[in-house]
C-alpha cells in the first residue's frame, strides 16, 4: 500500500469535494430520472395515487363506453391518450436544483384538475411518494460516493481500494474435524494380545 501524508490526504479530500460540487447537477438529473420513472409506472401502469390509493372511475356510463370499446376499467387510465405521459419532462436544471413537470399548460391543467376536482381523483397523483423519494436519495448517494471514490483514487500516491470488500471469517471446520479424529484415535483401547503356550 502506498504511503500518504496527512497533507496529501487533505488535498485528496478537497479534490473529491470539488468533483462532487462540479457534478451535483448531473447527480440531481439522474436521481430525478429515477424518481419520475417510478412515479410514471405507479400512475400510468397501475393507477395508484401518491398515498397508495387505487384510482377508479366514478361514471358508470363512461365505464360502459370503455367496456364496449374493449378498454380496461380496473383503474382510472390517465394514459388513455398519452398526452399526460409524454408531456412530463425535466423543465430546468441548475447546480443544486432540478424542476420536473408538464411541458405545456394544457396538460398541466388536466393534471391539476384530476388532483383537485371532487368529481375526479381529488388527491395528489403526480407528487413523488416516500418510496420514490427514497429511491432518488439512494441513487444520489451511490453517484456521489462513486465520484468521491474516483477523485480520491486518481490523486497521486493514494492507495486504490476499489473492489475490496470485507470478508466474513469462516469457522475453522477443518481444524475441528482433525481435533475430533485425534480424540477418537487416542481414546481407542488397544486390543489385548493373546498368546498360546505350546504344550511340552
Amino acid at each position: 500500500m502506498a504511503n500518504i501524508t496527512p497533507e496529501q490526504f487533505e488535498k485528496a479530500l478537497a479534490n473529491a469535494k470539488q468533483a462532487l460540487q462540479a457534478n451535483m447537477g448531473k447527480i440531481l438529473v439522474n436521481a430525478t430520472g429515477i424518481g419520475s420513472a417510478e412515479m410514471q409506472r405507479r400512475v400510468f401502469n397501475r393507477g395508484i395515487t401518491t398515498a397508495g390509493k387505487q384510482m377508479n372511475y366514478r361514471s358508470k356510463s363512461y365505464m360502459k363506453k370503455r367496456v364496449d370499446a374493449d378498454l380496461q376499467v380496473n383503474w382510472k387510465d390517465l394514459a388513455f391518450t398519452n398526452n399526460l405521459f409524454y408531456s412530463m419532462t425535466i423543465l430546468t436544471t441548475a447546480d443544486k436544483e432540478v424542476t420536473y413537470g408538464f411541458n405545456n399548460g394544457e396538460t398541466a391543467q388536466i393534471a391539476e384538475w384530476q388532483q383537485t376536482s371532487p368529481k375526479q381523483v381529488n388527491e395528489p397523483i403526480f407528487e413523488l411518494s416516500d418510496k420514490e423519494i427514497a429511491k432518488m436519495e439512494r441513487q444520489m448517494a451511490i453517484d456521489a460516493l462513486s465520484l468521491i471514490q474516483g477523485a480520491i483514487d486518481n490523486f497521486p500516491n493514494v492507495p486504490n481500494i476499489r473492489g475490496e470488500t470485507a470478508r466474513k471469517p469462516r469457522p475453522p471446520k477443518q481444524a475441528k474435524k482433525k481435533m475430533t479424529k485425534a480424540k477418537k484415535t487416542t481414546s481407542k483401547k488397544k486390543p489385548a494380545i493373546k498368546t498360546k503356550r505350546k504344550k511340552k
